[in-house]
């Protein structure tokens, strides 16, 4: 039976239906015809990079076992990538005025710095210097499972802060023994015995900052993980232009040294213990009166004494050398 409309009225809605089918319709086909050429282009774009990735390995004789490993880690990073956002990932904040990109960067990078009781410290006296820190001093690291982070042997540049994820430190003294574990038996995340395994709010390569390091262990990421530098020429060149701060800065490098690597054990990459390090921050911000005789003295961190065969590589040199031109005022 043929069911047609008989009044103005259901002509009306008749015509109205209509119309929202043909709109709706073509809105749906819209959306999906700007889908596909979206994902056309990614693909375009994603096919291109992989051509001229090819045609790189191949002129260059590349061997396969390490083609391989390429792109391993490249596929792994790009979904480490899409699983938490970083700044280089926000193309909008980069069109940013520069106040309000330092008052992002210390809102975001403060709080893992600042766990660590000198830079709590040197916030509290020094507030706009560690704005500047966090703004230029600061970057972002994001690993994969398996990723070394450093070598033993390299020379260190930067501070390490874990935001996210877990890393795993072996020194090189264990380094022949954990190889010898790897080809017996698969150790388990916490099973191998000659690696220390560093979980969120933890820190590494402090040494960095106050003396001249050289890495003494390896470190690789165990899951996917993200990690926060802290640049030493940056920072050095920062705290140069906060005079009335550099006092702190020396005396805690001193006390660093004196007490830490002048205590006679072997060099290490790891953190101190945290009640040292809130010892130390303690004293260096604390104003006391010395003498000329104290000061000069207290410029001059004793030499740590190093094992025999260990070659001797870190200075012990003091924070205000390491900023070639800036005394103790």
């Amino acid at each position: 039976m043929e069911v047609t409309p008989t009044n103005l009225a259901e002509r009306a809605l008749n015509v109205g239906v209509l119309l929202f089918a043909l709109v709706t319709f073509s809105s749906f086909i819209s959306s999906i015809t700007e889908a596909m050429t979206r994902l056309r282009k990614q693909n375009s774009v994603r096919n291109a990079q992989d051509s001229a990735l090819r045609q790189y390995f191949g002129e260059n004789h590349v061997p396969m076992q390490l083609v391989a490993r390429i792109r391993q880690y490249l596929r792994q990073s790009l979904r480490a990538r899409q699983s938490r956002k970083m700044w280089r990932d926000v193309e909008l904040l980069w069109n940013l005025p520069g106040v309000l990109q330092m008052e992002l960067h210390h809102v975001v990078y403060s709080r893992p710095i600042m766990r660590h009781p000198f830079f709590r410290n040197y916030g509290d006296v020094a507030p706009a210097a560690m704005r500047a820190c966090c703004h230029k001093a600061v970057g972002e690291l994001s690993v994969i499972p398996g990723q070394a982070v450093f070598n033993s042997g390299q020379a260190a540049d930067r501070m390490y802060f874990l935001v996210d994820g877990m890393q795993q430190y072996i020194p090189i003294e264990n380094m022949e023994e954990h190889d010898r574990g790897l080809q017996s038996t698969n150790s388990g995340l916490f099973g191998d015995p000659t690696a220390t395994v560093l979980t969120e709010g933890e820190w590494i390569t402090e040494a960095v900052l106050w003396v001249h390091w050289f890495h003494v262990g390896t470190m690789s990421s165990k899951t996917v993980s993200m990690l926060i530098t802290l640049d030493v020429q940056e920072l050095h060149k920062i705290m140069q232009q906060y005079m009335d701060t550099l006092a702190h800065g020396h005396k805690y490098a001193c006390l660093f040294a004196q007490q830490v690597l002048g205590s006679g054990f072997p060099p290490s990459d790891l953190c101190i213990d945290l009640d040292l390090s809130r010892l130390i921050a303690t004293q260096a911000f604390t104003e006391e009166e010395s003498s000329d005789e104290e000061e000069s003295e207290e410029s001059q961190a004793p030499e740590a004494e190093i094992p025999q065969g260990r070659p001797r590589r870190h200075s012990l040199t003091s924070f205000t050398s390491l900023i070639s031109g800036i005394g103790r005022p």
